[in-house]
């Protein structure tokens, strides 16, 4: 699999894809890149796989850092499946579930665990991304 990175460049009416670099990641699977950490040089992704699907840290390299099935019963997983990611701005990484908030570490180590959600509309910001709905307030 490769990964552009492109930007557009002219004006508003009209755009012109500039390929600014490349990288290629080593996987039988679809990798599928959601977040991108500029202090750390690291991509937030997951990858579909016949097992199930897994969260996964890609280096500049195209080389995986971390990978891990989050989704089942066990410690440090979720019963839900996770709906959004994104990095937190110290390089934690949030993951949002249908009922749950989680923060976890660049190992995928739960650090929170939210289960209370209260219905008000606020949003999740990732360094800059397109923010993250959340259907609530979260406490920890």
């Amino acid at each position: 699999m490769t990964l552009l990175v492109i930007k557009p460049t002219g004006a508003l009416s009209q755009y012109k894809w500039e390929k600014l670099e490349e990288f290629k990641i080593n996987s039988l699977y679809n990798v599928e890149i959601i977040d991108y950490h500029p202090k750390e040089k690291l991509y937030l992704g997951y990858i579909n796989t016949a097992k199930g699907t897994q969260i996964a840290l890609i280096d500049e390299n195209g080389e995986f850092a971390a990978k891990e099935m989050l989704t089942g019963e066990g410690p440090n997983q979720s019963a839900s499946a996770i709906n959004s990611m994104a990095f937190a701005e110290d390089g934690n990484i949030w993951l949002q579930t249908a009922v749950q908030l989680l923060l976890s570490d660049r190992d995928f180590v739960i650090k929170k665990n939210s289960l209370s959600i209260e219905l008000k509309d606020k949003y999740l910001r990732s360094n800059g991304s397109f923010p993250i709905f959340l259907p609530g307030r979260v406490v920890f």
